[in-house]
């Protein structure tokens, strides 16, 4: 991989944008402009192993249900859509909407006062279709 398009987001408005992942020796950059901010670039792998060798084809979805509508396409409307059929590894599963640390890091979208906690009844079958989309996936609880 010399160079590879791809599709990013300015960090500035947040607009799609394409970009394109550019490797010099062991480093890639992903380098991206934005018709109203300007370029960015950003060192998204560096070392060994190169990226190239790291990466492996996608691995198919076992099972054919879409459980995410697309209406903005990548990355907005993230989940199991249509443009990324693959299978799963890691299922992350709001158990409570309680959570007010706004951890920089997190994965999860809990904002208290949205809306109640999952009953065990709607976790129970959150666990089902897993099984059923994703068996062997690691399961995240937040």
């Amino acid at each position: 991989m010399e160079r590879e398009t791809t599709a990013s987001l300015c960090p500035v408005c947040l607009n799609r944008i394409g970009a394109e992942r550019v490797a010099c020796g062991e480093r890639v950059q992903l380098v991206k402009t934005c018709p109203e901010h300007g370029e960015f670039r950003a060192v998204v792998w560096n070392g060994r192993p190169r990226m190239n060798e790291w990466r492996r084809p996608k691995t198919p979805a076992l099972l054919r249900p879409v459980f995410q509508k697309t209406l903005r396409g990548c990355p907005f409307d993230c989940g199991l859509c249509r443009e990324h059929r693959q299978r799963s590894c890691t299922v992350l599963l709001e158990v409570t909407r309680r959570c007010n640390l706004h951890c920089a890091v997190c994965f999860a979208g809990s904002h208290p006062g949205d809306a109640a906690d999952p009953s065990l009844e709607d976790i129970r079958d959150w666990y089902r279709r897993t099984l059923g989309m994703a068996p062997g996936s690691n399961i995240q609880l937040s």
